[in-house]
């Protein structure tokens, strides 16, 4: 789990985990394309998730769970650049395997709000 973030699948754990994950890729990685790339899918997928959340927040459910799963989409576009040849010479393993694991609680944390969506306005 991130840093100081709570887990589950909530607006406010996920808002962290974002933030978090994306000072790492930020810090740790070299100024070059490829942390660009991995900065902007990881930008797609947290402003997919602000807008659920304001979507939800105005009870537009079906809104709100389109896009959520384009979050999902973008975290999963951020995970197979992790794992492509460019992501394994430019990532440190432990670092790789740490976002891996961290997406992928992410992801299914996505998966279960969307599921689990109850907008009122």
């Amino acid at each position: 789990m991130a840093h100081g973030c709570g887990a589950g699948p909530d607006w406010g754990s996920l808002a962290c985990r974002f933030t978090v994950l994306a000072g790492q890729v930020d810090s740790r990685l070299a100024p070059r394309r490829f942390r660009a790339v991995l900065a902007a899918k990881l930008k797609r997928a947290a402003t997919a998730r602000v807008q659920a959340e304001e979507t939800c927040a105005l009870g537009q459910g079906r809104l709100a769970r389109v896009a959520l799963r384009a979050a999902t989409r973008a975290l999963r576009a951020f995970r197979r650049r992790l794992d492509s040849p460019a992501g394994r010479q430019a990532i440190a393993e432990g670092d790789r395997d740490a976002w891996r694991a961290l997406t992928t609680d992410m992801r299914l944390d996505l998966e279960a709000l969307r599921g689990a969506l109850d907008c009122e306005p």
